[in-house]
């Protein structure tokens, strides 16, 4: 009878495996540029499927205004990225923290920062990697919503490190 048990439960398990198969698994490696030079990592398994992710780069306009007045103190130099996701015209939110790679406009200095600026025009400072080499700023995002980079400058009177350990 033991037997039995062990082979029924091998092939459930064997027919669950090649089930799987038929979809790509998803791996730290799965990435989706959304729009101007924003990554997301992992994104099929954040959203459901049919779910539209996207990503802009803000120069002008209300939200442009709000994430600069959030920031022109500390702030060398900045850039305001929109970046939202939709499934059948309604917002929607990542099911978890999923990556987001960041490109580094030419010109910033390697003393940057990231934040989060709520509707209200309230900041939240993001834990972020830098990769001078790749030239981006790497944060872990539960929400997508808007988000500025601000370069602080090489003068500043102290490096910024928001690494995690």
């Amino acid at each position: 009878m033991f037997k039995r048990c062990v082979l029924f439960i091998t092939a459930i398990i064997m027919v669950v495996s090649l089930a799987a198969c038929q979809k790509t698994p998803v791996t730290n490696s799965t990435l989706t540029d959304i729009g101007d030079g924003v990554v997301v990592y992992q994104v099929d398994s954040a959203f459901e499927e049919g779910t539209k992710v996207a990503a802009e780069v803000l120069t002008t306009g209300s939200v442009y205004e709000r994430a600069q007045n959030a920031v022109q103190e500390e702030a060398v130099q900045f850039a305001v990225f929109e970046i939202t996701a939709a499934k059948n015209n309604v917002a929607v939110q990542p099911n978890g923290p999923v990556k987001v790679e960041f490109p580094i406009p030419d010109g910033y200095s390697n003393n940057l920062v990231l934040y989060y600026v709520s509707e209200s025009g309230d900041k939240e400072l993001q834990q972020t990697t830098v990769d001078s080499a790749k030239k981006v700023v790497s944060a872990e995002l539960s929400h997508f919503s808007t988000y500025v980079l601000v370069d602080l400058g090489e003068q500043a009177d102290a490096p910024h490190d928001h690494s995690f350990g």
